[in-house]
C-alpha cells in the first residue's frame, strides 16, 4: 500500500471548550480509506506531530492543541499549511 498525502491551507477554528482544529476541505474517506486514519501532521513547514483526523458529520478535521498553537505563533482565524501523511506505521496496529 503506498503512502498518501495531502497538502491543505485552512482556518484554525474555534471548536468550544477550548479547542481548535482545521476543517479538511476534501473527501478524507477517499483519499485515506478511511474517515480517521492516523496520520502525520507537519504545521506550516516547522511544527510536526502525530494524530488522527477527526470525523464530524462527515467532515474531517485536524485538531490542534493550545502549545502547538503556542509554538506556532497562530490563534483561532489565522491560516496554517498542513501537510498531511498517512501514518502507515500506526495503521497497521
Amino acid at each position: 500500500m503506498a503512502e498518501q498525502s495531502l497538502t491543505v491551507t485552512g482556518t484554525i477554528e474555534a471548536t468550544g471548550g477550548g479547542g481548535h482544529a482545521v476543517r479538511l476541505p476534501v473527501d478524507v474517506k477517499t483519499i485515506f480509506g478511511r474517515a480517521r486514519p492516523p496520520v502525520r501532521v507537519v504545521a506550516d513547514g516547522r511544527l510536526a506531530f502525530p494524530t488522527t483526523v477527526a470525523s464530524y458529520g462527515g467532515v474531517g478535521w485536524i485538531g490542534l492543541r493550545k502549545d502547538q498553537l503556542a509554538e506556532l505563533g497562530l490563534v483561532a482565524g489565522d491560516q496554517v499549511t498542513l501537510v498531511i501523511t498517512e501514518d502507515l506505521a500506526r495503521r497497521k496496529r
